[in-house]
C-alpha cells in the first residue's frame, strides 16, 4: 500500500512539474510574441521616421477622390483641379467673407501617410451622419467654436466645423491609421483656404499648416508660375537642396522628369527670391521681401505634399 501511495505521490510531482513547465513555456511564448510584436512596431516606426526624414515633414493633404467646392458651386475631385485655370470658393474664417480664389499650385505626395477619417453629423447625440472625409493627420480644419485651425488628428468628437454656407456641422467620429497612400493638396492665392466635402457637406480647411504667406511672396510666386506653366510645369516631385545647410531638404517643386522646376532661396546678393528653370533655360530671380528664417519656413511649406 505504501509503495502504491509513494508511486502516486511521485506521479503527482511529475504531473505538477509538467504543468509548471507547460505554464512557463506558455508564459515565455507570450513574452516572446509580445517582444517580437514590439520589435515589429519599433522597426515600423523607425522605417516611417526614415521615410519622413528623407521627404517632407509636413503632410497636409487629402486622398484622391476628395471633392473640392469650386467657385461656381461645382464639385471637382482634388486630383483633377487644374493649376492656373480653376478657382475655388475660399473663405476668410475671421470675417466670414467668401470669394473665388485662383489655384496657384497643385501638390502631390506619395509614401507612408498618417491618415484620419473625419465623420460629421448635423449635431446632437442622435444627429444624422452627413458623410466623412479622409485627410492626413496634420491638415488644419477650422473649428469656429475655438476660433482656430485644428489638425485633423486633434479633432475630437463634438467639435464643430464650418461649412461652405457658414453653418456648422459636428464631428461625430474620427478613425486614424497609417498606410502607403498618394495624397493631394492645393495652394490657394490670397486667403489660403478652400472647402472639401465630407459626404455632401463642404467644410473649411487651410491649404497648409503654417500662417498665411505674405502677399508679396504670392506675387513673386504668381510671376514665377507665369514663367513656368507655359513651359510645362507641374508640381509632381519635391526638389531637394544640394548645398550646405539646405542639402537634402525640401526647397521647391519640379516635374516628374526634373526638367521644369522652381527653388525658393535666400542669399546676401538677391535676398529672398524664387529661381526657375526649364531644361537648360533659366528664368529671372523673382524677388520678394522676407527674412532668411521666413524663407526657410516657406521652403518647408511649399516644398511638401
Amino acid at each position: 500500500m505504501s509503495h502504491w501511495w509513494s508511486s502516486r505521490s511521485r506521479l503527482g510531482e511529475i504531473v505538477d512539474k509538467l504543468i509548471g513547465a507547460f505554464k512557463a513555456t506558455v508564459s515565455w511564448v507570450k513574452k516572446r510574441d509580445a517582444a517580437q510584436g514590439l520589435l515589429r512596431r519599433v522597426d515600423a516606426a523607425k522605417e516611417r521616421l526614415t521615410r519622413s526624414g528623407s521627404s517632407c515633414s509636413i503632410g497636409n493633404s487629402f486622398v484622391p477622390g476628395t471633392l473640392v467646392l469650386m467657385a461656381d458651386g461645382s464639385r471637382v475631385p482634388i486630383e483633377e483641379v487644374e493649376l492656373g485655370e480653376d478657382r475655388v470658393l475660399a473663405t476668410d474664417p475671421v470675417t466670414g467673407e467668401s470669394a473665388p480664389r485662383e489655384v496657384v499650385a497643385t501638390i502631390v505626395g506619395q509614401g507612408e501617410k498618417d491618415l484620419v477619417e473625419i465623420e460629421v453629423s448635423n449635431g446632437g447625440p442622435f444627429g444624422e451622419s452627413l458623410g466623412s472625409v479622409i485627410a492626413t493627420d496634420e491638415h488644419p480644419f477650422w473649428v469656429p467654436s475655438l476660433g482656430e485651425w485644428v489638425p485633423a488628428a486633434e479633432l475630437q468628437r463634438g467639435d464643430w466645423l464650418r461649412t461652405g454656407s457658414g453653418t456648422w456641422v459636428q464631428v461625430s467620429r474620427t478613425d486614424a491609421w497609417s498606410a502607403p497612400q498618394r495624397v493631394h493638396n492645393l495652394t490657394i492665392n490670397g486667403i489660403h483656404t478652400y472647402h472639401v466635402l465630407a459626404g455632401t457637406t463642404p467644410v473649411l480647411v487651410h491649404n497648409n499648416g503654417g500662417e498665411p504667406v505674405t502677399d508679396d511672396f504670392n506675387q513673386a510666386r504668381n510671376r514665377a508660375l507665369g514663367w513656368l506653366v507655359p513651359r510645362g510645369f507641374k508640381a509632381e516631385k519635391v526638389k531637394l537642396g544640394r548645398f550646405r545647410q539646405i542639402e537634402g531638404k525640401p526647397v521647391g517643386m519640379q516635374t516628374a522628369n526634373n526638367k521644369v522646376k522652381f527653388r525658393i532661396e535666400f542669399d546676401e546678393r538677391s535676398g529672398a527670391h524664387i529661381n526657375v528653370w526649364a531644361g537648360k533655360e533659366k528664368g529671372s530671380h523673382f524677388q520678394f521681401n522676407a527674412t532668411e528664417a521666413t524663407v526657410a519656413k516657406l521652403q518647408r511649406l511649399h516644398g511638401c505634399g
